[in-house]
């Protein structure tokens, strides 16, 4: 059920503070290599329990396996879709194709948040009739808050998320009445709809969608494009 036409949405109202703090994210591989590299690190610490019991030739497979494996992980980067930074008023919103997903996408808002000092906003959706939403304030502090709200449509779950309970975490007081419009929706692709036009944002973009729109980046970072709203 994992998708990946996923979202956040970083409250911001001074741009000049967040824009640095992000591309400092943004541009370091421990970063966004994070889950990556701990299982590369696993799979080296086994393989290194096993040496004693493995003949010379098994020894040598082993390393030139782990070998492959970083250097494929860092030919795939060298391919994979960059992130992209939409800044527009009131929000600083990210897209990253696989990086930002339902299968993380909590504890992705949760990241940024408390990396970034910002309220979280983040959105995903799967095949178009499913949706689901999280909000994140002051994450890593003891006075963090946090909501979320299934809308699985298609297997009729549906776990609701409070309008006015989100757009207090997000201190974001004007929203309200656009996405208690939308969550009030009975089918999924209403509800992304309404919600896209509650944000002034798609749930989900890429470089190509913004550039058939004849879109250009105002700044690129190391693996991020960087476009400004206004």
């Amino acid at each position: 059920m994992g998708s990946r036409e996923a979202s956040l949405h970083l409250r911001c109202e001074d741009r000049g503070t967040l824009l640095p703090k992000l591309k400092t994210l943004l541009d370091d591989p421990s970063f966004w290599r994070e889950e990556t590299e701990d299982l590369l690190g696993l799979l080296g610490q086994v393989f290194e329990q096993q040496v004693p019991q493995l003949d010379e030739t098994k020894q040598r497979a082993g390393k030139a396996l782990l070998d492959n494996l970083r250097t494929g992980l860092d030919d795939w980067e060298q391919r994979e879709d960059p992130a992209i930074v939409v800044v527009q008023p009131h929000f600083v919103s990210l897209y990253w194709y696989d990086h930002i997903r339902s299968e993380n996408l909590e504890e992705q808002a949760w990241n940024f948040g408390r990396r970034c000092r910002v309220p979280v906003l983040g959105v995903c959706r799967f095949d178009i009739c499913d949706l689901q939403l999280c909000g994140v304030r002051n994450a890593g502090c003891p006075e963090a808050v946090t909501c979320r709200g299934d809308y699985y449509f298609n297997e009729h779950d549906i776990q609701p998320v409070d309008a006015g309970e989100l757009c207090r975490i997000l201190e974001a007081p004007f929203l309200q009445e656009g996405v208690a419009a939308a969550l009030a929706c009975s089918d999924g692709e209403g509800m992304a709809q309404m919600l896209e036009k509650a944000l002034k944002m798609p749930i989900y973009l890429n470089e190509r969608m913004l550039s058939a729109e004849g879109k250009r980046p105002t700044e690129c970072w190391r693996k991020t494009l960087v476009y400004v709203e206004t």
